[in-house]
């Protein structure tokens, strides 16, 4: 049945001036509700320290082309470090991986390489101590720590995103943490399953009333009924490590759109990463891309 509204028609709405508010304020609300504070949460257990740069702003990493910096409302609007900090294990693990990759395949020194990683070293124990000042005005945990490593150990820092995008490091960190989350989840399923066991092997031969639509309907036992969530909850764990064997390939090589001039070897990162393999075809990334 064809739609009462034309495309064109719905084109217009799509782009009105009030539909692009209300995406924006829909997005803003999105992002504040969103916490990685779960018990698979990477995030630390300590206060974390944020940081609001207001005398003089830095230049922002991608604002090359603008003359003046973005106003403090857009700078509340478009961060994100309030709650993609949790990555920060994720993010570093990459960095190194890749900063070995480039030092094996010379595109870099070893000696930038140890720079790196012994800057990288640094800014996760100054994170585990709750001593790193997160900054708002550097927007997310990426470019957190990448200005930050700036700071630390200077030039060698900007080689580091040599052959490499922020839309293979984003992903690749998402990823890992992740895999992570299911780990962690599958292993409180399987907490629960022996629970539910342990509670059923209690009550033995316990008879208890079973229902459908809400009324009594035949005797059941209980150790029956339990025994039934630990099938239930053992289809959940399946689903999640399905979904991890699926995801366990590295997005890093990728870079920007569909992969590098440059001689990178992705199975080294993929290796160094636990992953199963590289992604085996790079523009798949831009179509999955959150």
């Amino acid at each position: 049945m064809e739609s009462l509204v034309s495309a064109s028609s719905r084109t217009q709405l799509l782009f009105s001036p009030a539909a692009v508010l209300f995406n924006q304020a829909a997005t803003h609300s999105l992002r504040s509700s969103l916490s990685f504070n779960y018990t698979y949460s990477a995030e630390p257990k300590h206060k974390t320290v944020l940081c609001k740069m207001s005398a003089s702003k830095e230049v922002k990493l991608w604002g090359g082309r603008f003359e003046e910096s973005v106003t403090d409302a857009v700078e509340k609007f478009t961060e994100s470090i309030s709650y993609d900090k949790a990555l920060y294990k994720h993010d570093i693990m990459g960095s190194k991986a890749h900063a070995s990759m480039l030092a094996k395949q010379g595109l870099i020194s070893d000696s930038d390489k140890n720079s790196i990683l012994r800057g990288l070293d640094e800014i996760e124990r100054q994170i585990e101590a709750g001593k790193f000042m997160w900054r708002t005005d550097r927007e997310d945990v990426h470019m957190n720590i990448e200005a930050a490593l700036t700071d630390i150990i200077g030039e060698p820092a900007k080689k580091l995103h040599t052959a490499r995008s922020r839309n293979d490091q984003v992903l690749t960190d998402f990823r890992l943490w992740c895999r992570d989350a299911i780990d962690t989840i599958v292993r409180s399923i399987q907490r629960l399953q022996v629970a539910l066991v342990k509670l059923a092997l209690k009550n033995e031969g316990l008879i208890v009333p079973g229902y459908t639509h809400l009324q009594r309907a035949q005797p059941v036992l209980l150790q029956h009924l339990l025994l039934a969530y630990v099938e239930q909850l053992e289809r959940d764990a399946g689903r999640l490590q399905d979904c991890r064997v699926r995801m366990n390939f590295c997005p890093l090589g990728a870079c920007a759109l569909a992969g590098t001039g440059l001689p990178i070897d992705r199975f080294m990162t993929a290796e160094a990463l636990e992953f199963t393999a590289p992604m085996r075809n790079r523009y798949v990334l831009k179509q999955n891309e959150p």
